[in-house]
C-alpha cells in the first residue's frame, strides 16, 4: 500500500465493493460537524452502484489531478508509515442542500434519518452536512406526503434547492 496510485485504487476499490466501514476509515470531511462512519458514507455507495463510470473517472482524476473532476473528493496526505511513505485520504466536500415545503408541522426525513419538523405552511431549511451521494428526501404530514430523489454528489450540488411542496387541494366554488 505504499504507492499513491495504490492506495488510491484501494478507496475507490472499497466504494465499488461497498466496504463502507472500512472506507469511512480514509476519509475526512471538511466539515468537522460530520461524522463520517459506515452508515455517513452509504449515500456516496449507493449512488456508486448505479453510477459505476463515477468511480472509475474518480480514480482517474485523483490519480491525475489528485481531486475529482467535480471538486467533490481531494486527495490529501495524512501522515507517514514507516517514516517517509506517504499516507492518503480523502477529504470530502460536504452537502447543505436547502429544503423547502408548503405543508406546516410535516417531518422531512433523509434517507430515513429525521432532519427537521416544518413550523409553516412556506418553510425552509438548511440540511446538513450531509455526506455527496443519493438521497431520498421525505415529506410527512398528516395528510400530506412526498418524496423526492436527489444526487448530491458534485460541488455545485451544494447548496441545492430541494422543493417537497405539495399541490393545493382544489376547493369546491359555491354555485
Amino acid at each position: 500500500q505504499a504507492g499513491k496510485d495504490k492506495q488510491i485504487a484501494n478507496i475507490t476499490d472499497m466504494i465499488s465493493d461497498n466496504q463502507s466501514n472500512d472506507l469511512a476509515k480514509l476519509l475526512v470531511s471538511d466539515n468537522p460537524n460530520l461524522k463520517i462512519t459506515g452508515d455517513t458514507v452509504q449515500p456516496l455507495l449507493t449512488y456508486a452502484r448505479t453510477h459505476q463510470d463515477y468511480v472509475t473517472n474518480m480514480r482517474t482524476d485523483l490519480q491525475k489531478n489528485g481531486q475529482s473532476a467535480d471538486h467533490t473528493f481531494t486527495l490529501i496526505k495524512s501522515g507517514h508509515t514507516m517514516l517517509f511513505f506517504p499516507v492518503y485520504k480523502l477529504k470530502v466536500t460536504t452537502m447543505h442542500p436547502t429544503i423547502s415545503t408548503n405543508v406546516a408541522n410535516a417531518t422531512i426525513t433523509a434517507n430515513g434519518d429525521a432532519l427537521a419538523t416544518s413550523k409553516n405552511d412556506h418553510y425552509s431549511y438548511k440540511a446538513g452536512p450531509l455526506f455527496p451521494g443519493h438521497y431520498t428526501f421525505k415529506l410527512s404530514g398528516s395528510q400530506s406526503n412526498k418524496s423526492v430523489k436527489v444526487n448530491l454528489i458534485s460541488s455545485s450540488d451544494t447548496t441545492k434547492d430541494v422543493n417537497l411542496s405539495v399541490k393545493a387541494a382544489k376547493t369546491a366554488k359555491d354555485t
